[in-house]
């Protein structure tokens, strides 16, 4: 969490995308032990940040790395949209599958609706054929459909779309960008 919410100063998130992936990069071969204590420690700063916010902070708008404003009442919900994005990409036995069927389909809801702020996002139609979720981006577009895991997986950039069908000739297009 930034210290928007408590100052209302934006503080930004990363100087750049390309700042972002040289962090991301230079974390990534920290050996086991480093990325736990690390994990460990991040959870405890959030909670201690989410703990000490007065009541007004939690209405206060933070702009996310996306430009998009959310209050801090609603990045609760996006850090766990984070943790299981992330614990998938671990590739250590945790898969999209593994979701919590009522976490998956906020993260869905979630990624959609910020679609849905956006300008330019293709339209696209996606349905999950085991939970019943359906979500319309604009009009006219293909609908992607197959289990709401796999869906998951599509839309946050993970996978190519396997498990998964598309009514425009069958093949499934590239998801949107999704942060």
């Amino acid at each position: 969490m930034t210290d928007d919410s408590r100052t209302g100063v934006g503080t930004p998130q990363y100087a750049s995308m390309d700042a972002r992936a040289a962090e991301i990069e230079a974390g990534a071969g920290r050996p086991v032990a480093e990325l736990l204590a690390d994990s460990s420690e991040s959870a405890a700063r959030f909670d201690e940040a989410v703990r000490s916010l007065s009541p007004a902070a939690w209405e206060r708008p933070v702009r996310m790395r996306t430009g998009e404003l959310r209050t801090a009442a609603e990045l609760v919900p996006t850090r766990l949209r984070e943790l299981e994005v992330h614990h998938a990409d671990l590739a250590a036995g945790y898969t999209f599958d593994d979701v919590p069927p009522e976490a998956a389909r906020w993260i869905l809801d979630d990624l959609v609706a910020a679609q849905q702020r956006r300008s330019g996002v293709p339209p696209l139609r996606i349905e999950a054929t085991d939970t019943g979720l359906t979500h319309e981006l604009g009009s006219g577009g293909p609908t992607v459909s197959g289990p709401q895991a796999d869906l998951l997986g599509w839309l946050t950039g993970r996978t190519g779309g396997s498990g998964l069908t598309s009514s425009d000739s069958g093949t499934v297009p590239s998801a949107p960008y999704w942060i």
